[in-house]
């Protein structure tokens, strides 16, 4: 009896640990980055690399150009004006930033690795508000509305990019089968955020269904690649060079 009980318990522990390392959304390798819609909205993103971090505060007057065409609103409005799961695609997207999950929606095996990671990160905090990283405008009505500077994708790529995607060193084209203007220069902006060098943004006439990513099968298990299959929720196929196709199903999420 003494022996069944230990392999039983052994068991147990090896499944929960398989299942904290493998069942979650972040894979363990590349930056894991969280939006907790506040307020304020706040983007708290770590490299397990680097174990260095930073919490981003938003501010709540930056006009956000949402996802599904919805028009901009205000950040610190998007958790009224919508499900959780829009106002943080609204966010990410519009800072151009690749995003591990909301706070509220994460698993909770993510959200136990979190808390175990992030005790040994060496965090910042940036008050977006106070930097030169935004600009100011009047509206009619005379209220104060924030756009995100020119220079913002610049500093971006410093904050946001994972020391283990950078140095895959990985090429990738962009193709948008959707004929939604613009969704592949939109989609591109977070791939090179992230580490990805991006080196063609183009259109098709051959729309597809669903997100896919065309690789050699050498580069399938990559971090990068695997990255974009898990936040675009694209099938894979062999090819030639390093593709992503974003089909109908993007413009629906």
């Amino acid at each position: 009896m003494k022996w069944i009980f230990l392999i039983l318990s052994l068991s147990f522990i090896l499944y929960s640990l398989f299942f904290i390392l493998y069942s979650g959304k972040w894979d363990g390798q590349s930056r894991f980055t969280m939006v907790d819609l506040g307020p304020p909205v706040t983007i708290s993103s770590f490299d397990p690399a680097t174990h260095k971090g930073i919490h981003l505060l938003v501010p709540n007057n930056l006009e956000v150009d949402t996802s599904s065409g919805r028009g901009k609103f205000p950040a610190g409005s998007l958790a009224a004006a919508g499900t959780h799961s829009w106002a943080s695609e609204s966010i990410s997207s519009y800072l151009g930033i690749f995003v591990t999950g909301e706070m509220s929606q994460l698993k909770q095996v993510d959200k136990l690795r979190w808390w175990w990671s992030a005790r040994q990160v060496e965090w910042k905090t940036v008050d977006l508000a106070k930097t030169q990283l935004v600009n100011y405008q009047q509206t009619a009505d005379g209220q104060s509305v924030g756009k995100l500077a020119p220079k913002w994708e610049q500093v971006a790529s410093e904050w946001f990019a994972s020391l283990v995607i950078s140095q895959e060193k990985l090429t990738i084209g962009v193709v948008n089968t959707t004929g939604v203007a613009g969704l592949a220069a939109s989609v591109a902006r977070s791939i090179e955020t992230s580490g990805m060098k991006v080196i063609e943004v183009s259109n098709s006439s051959q729309e597809m269904d669903k997100c896919e990513i065309a690789t050699p099968v050498s580069l399938k298990k990559s971090v990068g690649v695997q990255l974009m299959k898990t936040v675009y929720n694209c099938k894979w196929k062999e090819g030639d060079k390093l593709t992503l196709s974003l089909g109908r199903d993007f413009t629906s999420r």
